[in-house]
């Protein structure tokens, strides 16, 4: 089996596609930055998100995409599915990171500061990862990786329609679950 052919082969068909070579380099700059992010909020281990940025990059190469489509959406989904392979072959249960919620509220560092910056996460994380997980993941792409409602539904392989349901029944499960947190007191 001669594993340079079909290399060879995506090399051309690229070749064909683009002559100035602008698609692969948006290419490598989508997969090394948005896809490696979002790969890395949800699997908390670099070697694991460079994998999936790897591979969706590899299976976009290998792909038929056109380079003047939106590619950004269709890798996410991409990276969606090898985020999800690697959860099951993992067999964990955890798929999100927080690292931004942390790095928000690291502003102040008394160390009663600290205690509640843990709790507020820790309080936050377990909501959010009591959502149903399509309700889930539609949050974190547009609020995590600024994704618009468009471009989740094409990520989820959903409608817009469906997908603004979607965020707007997880942001009313998070206020119903989350009121006791939210509230403010008022004595």
């Amino acid at each position: 089996v001669n594993v340079v052919t079909p290399a060879i082969n995506v090399i051309n068909r690229l070749r064909n596609r683009d002559q100035s070579g602008t698609s692969t380099l948006k290419l490598q700059e989508i997969c090394g930055r948005d896809i490696y992010r979002y790969a890395l909020r949800r699997l908390e281990s670099v070697q694991d998100a460079e994998d999936v940025a790897a591979e969706v990059y590899a299976v976009a190469l290998a792909s038929l995409w056109k380079p003047e489509s939106d590619l950004r959406p269709w890798l996410i989904g991409v990276a969606r599915r090898k985020v999800i392979d690697r959860i099951r072959k993992r067999d964990r249960q955890k798929e999100t990171s927080f690292h931004s919620v942390s790095e928000t509220l690291q502003a102040e560092t008394s160390p009663e500061a600290e205690v509640l910056r843990g709790e507020a996460a820790k309080t936050i994380k377990s909501l959010v990862l009591g959502l149903p997980e399509l309700q889930r993941e539609a949050l974190l792409l547009q609020i995590a990786d600024g994704l618009t409602i468009r471009e989740i539904a094409i990520a989820i392989g959903k409608s817009p329609g469906a997908t603004n349901s979607l965020l707007a029944r997880a942001r009313e499960t998070l206020k119903q679950k989350g009121s006791h947190y939210f509230s403010e007191e008022t004595t």
